[in-house]
């Protein structure tokens, strides 16, 4: 009752901001927008109107689940992200963003063999995906089977433009680690943060 009362009340709120309906895509669109200025428990009760209806197709409804599923994450509430992780593969088990969000969660949950499989699960069909290939390469290291997940890391500073490894740069550093300067170049510096990060199975993000 409380859930809906405030379901109800955002609703009224929001619309000031555009016509849209319970069960839209755009209210996950305003949700995502929310998402980027980190406002993610507003983030979270926009995507409950996304999914409100049945008018979505199955993959809509895996996309908005999943959406609202990285909210959860965001607030660090990881039994219920993983819950709307997994309504998301209801929905469409083909969503392979979903997967990949699974077996980051299992990451963090520290529920290794189980991110493995999930993350085995997409990484058939994206193989070129940097997404699905860094948490891939995360999980191998939490593992510690540190050259496979440096082969995986590897592959993805190949894939990666200048400002991919830039992030990557920066992420290594804020880690405590020493990449040089954030060039965009993955060169024996860069490299080598990324070994010692491997050895200490940090998580970069």
């Amino acid at each position: 009752m409380i859930h809906a009362l405030v379901l109800a009340l955002l609703l009224i709120v929001i619309l000031a901001d555009g016509p849209a309906r319970a069960g839209d895509l755009s209210w996950c669109d305003k949700g995502d927008a929310l998402m980027d200025e980190d406002r993610f428990r507003r983030a979270e009760k926009l995507y409950d109107l996304c999914i409100a209806t049945d008018d979505l197709t199955d993959h809509e409804l895996a996309l908005a689940h999943h959406r609202r599923g990285r909210a959860f994450m965001k607030q660090e509430q990881l039994e219920d992200a993983l819950a709307a992780i997994d309504q998301a593969l209801d929905a469409d088990p083909t969503y392979h963003p979903a997967w990949n969000t699974r077996a980051w969660i299992g990451l963090l949950k520290n529920d290794l063999i189980v991110a493995l499989d999930d993350s085995r699960r997409v990484i058939d069909f994206s193989e070129d995906n940097v997404r699905v290939l860094d948490t891939y390469a995360h999980i191998l290291a939490a593992l510690g089977r540190h050259e496979e997940a440096m082969t995986a890391f590897n592959r993805v500073l190949a894939l990666y433009g200048p400002e991919g490894i830039a992030k990557y740069q920066g992420a290594l550093e804020e880690s405590g680690y020493d990449p040089g300067p954030a060039d965009g170049i993955a060169g024996p510096a860069t490299r080598g943060a990324l070994e010692q990060c491997v050895a200490d199975a940090c998580i970069l993000w």
